[in-house]
């Protein structure tokens, strides 16, 4: 898996490691926060709030230093990222959309949305390559 921050492609891996690390670093469940920030990012859209609207509300949900600690965590299971780097991508992305034509530059919040829809369909393969025990007879 994959996201783009700042025009640099980021390696990661939604494991029990970076949950436990996220959980560490923020007192927040990685699964929790992702689940609540997509329910309001969608919930916005659909209600047609403002960008700046839905970015404000977003950030009730996971702001800039917990933001950095998800993408950190997360990173860091797959490559040797500082929590600089990432706090230095996101910042220089700022935080409205971008108008250029590709996904390098956009803001944190889109993002993690993103992100929250690659890791629901992660955990849907991981569910479907799972198998059941046989039951003893």
């Amino acid at each position: 898996m994959q996201f783009k921050l700042c025009y640099k492609s980021y390696d990661y891996k939604p494991n029990l490691r970076a949950i436990k690390e996220f959980k560490e670093s923020t007192g927040l469940d990685l699964w929790a926060t992702l689940t609540n920030f997509l329910g309001v990012y969608i919930k916005c859209r659909s209600d047609g709030d403002t960008l700046t609207d839905t970015i404000q509300k977003l950030s009730k949900i996971v702001d800039f230093v917990q933001a950095a600690q998800l993408f950190y965590c997360l990173a860091k299971q797959e490559s040797s990222v500082s929590i600089d780097e990432i706090e230095d991508g996101m910042f220089h992305a700022g935080i409205l959309p971008s108008e250029r034509e590709h996904d390098m530059s956009e803001p944190y919040p889109f993002i993690i949305y993103q992100m929250c829809l690659d890791v629901q369909e992660y955990h849907k393969q991981l569910s479907k390559d799972v198998k059941k025990p046989q039951a003893l007879s």
